[in-house]
């Protein structure tokens, strides 16, 4: 047997992976912010051609949808998607079990009650029938998570949001530029939630968008994140301040270049990945659902079974498998 890369062996998957573009675009940033300093049109206002407005068309282009809005992080991108869903006090949200702390909190910015249901072992994602069991009068809205290298299952999620009446808030946090059957994550729910947190796929250390097909809630969710001032067809709301600022924008406009080609580079290798390990004991490639089209991963999990390894900590395992894949 050869020797384990971890030990200083050659990787025996060196060239599974193809490589894709640096997320990283100095020369395309540079320029941008460059642009963005030189306007003088550091802020996102409605109508004023900015940075952040260039930015906002743009992943309403990339991912088909009608409408966008930045604002400062993906936490803040779901509460204003519950204000301008008018859910609070005495309302009800179903939230998976597993994700990250900020798809509950946001329930509780409003007032509203996080109610939390579990995951789908096989997928990682909520699990709808689970959501199902848990829907009661209160309840309002259901914000699946696209979690880690999975969909949600969407047509479940809709299916149930029609049949109660219930609105879809998708946290696409982890799934920059993935398809459910042809269409972007983000935009078959109410509200596609984005975050550009730093160990994003799109990143500019923090950031969030929200995207949206309806008018009415554009323009809600714009005086929103504008501390409630009055805007088209809307009514002055107590609100914060959630504006993204122009230099984030421009650092973003670089970043979606290079996530223009690797969007599909990513899907590929995730497939190869499970490819990979489909047959290995001990490990087990996670469902995927014949509805991804494109499934752009925040990171590649699978399941591990620890004692087809003799206990081997998860950890160590991980690493070694790391130094596999060169």
């Amino acid at each position: 047997m050869s020797q384990l890369a971890y030990h200083g062996g050659a990787p025996i998957t060196k060239n599974l992976l193809e490589k894709s573009e640096l997320q990283f675009r100095p020369e395309l940033e540079r320029k941008y912010l460059l642009e963005a300093y030189d306007s003088g049109i550091w802020d996102d206002w409605p109508g004023i051609d900015s940075m952040a407005a260039r930015f906002e068309k743009e992943w309403a282009e990339f991912n088909h949808s009608n409408f966008c809005a930045l604002l400062t992080n993906g936490t803040h991108t779901l509460q204003v998607a519950l204000e301008t869903l008018d859910i609070g006090v005495g309302d009800e949200v179903i939230v998976p079990g597993l994700t990250w702390q900020a798809t509950a909190s946001a329930v509780c910015d409003v007032n509203a009650v996080p109610i939390i249901v579990d995951v789908e072992p096989e997928t990682l994602c909520i699990d709808p029938q689970k959501v199902e069991q848990a829907i009661t009068p209160n309840t309002q809205a259901i914000i699946p998570v696209h979690l880690y290298h999975r969909m949600a299952d969407l047509d479940a999620m809709m299916r149930i949001a029609k049949k109660h009446n219930l609105f879809v808030i998708e946290d696409c946090a982890h799934t920059h530029g993935s398809t459910w059957n042809g269409k972007a994550a983000g935009t078959i729910g109410d509200f596609g939630s984005y975050s550009f947190q730093r160990s994003k796929l799109i990143n500019v250390g923090e950031g969030g968008a929200l995207l949206m097909q309806n008018e009415d809630h554009y323009w809600k969710v714009v005086s929103q994140r504008s501390c409630g001032r009055e805007m088209k067809g809307g009514i002055k709301v107590h609100s914060g301040n959630y504006r993204m600022t122009s230099f984030q924008a421009a650092i973003l406009l670089g970043k979606l270049a290079a996530h223009r080609k690797n969007a599909d580079i990513i899907d590929r290798n995730g497939l190869a990945l499970d490819q990979a390990i489909a047959d290995a004991p001990g490990v087990k490639p996670l469902f995927r659902n014949t509805n991804i089209t494109r499934q752009c991963s925040y990171g590649f999990v699978f399941l591990y079974d620890s004692e087809a390894f003799d206990g081997l900590d998860v950890k160590m395992f991980r690493q070694a498998l790391s130094a596999e894949l060169g």
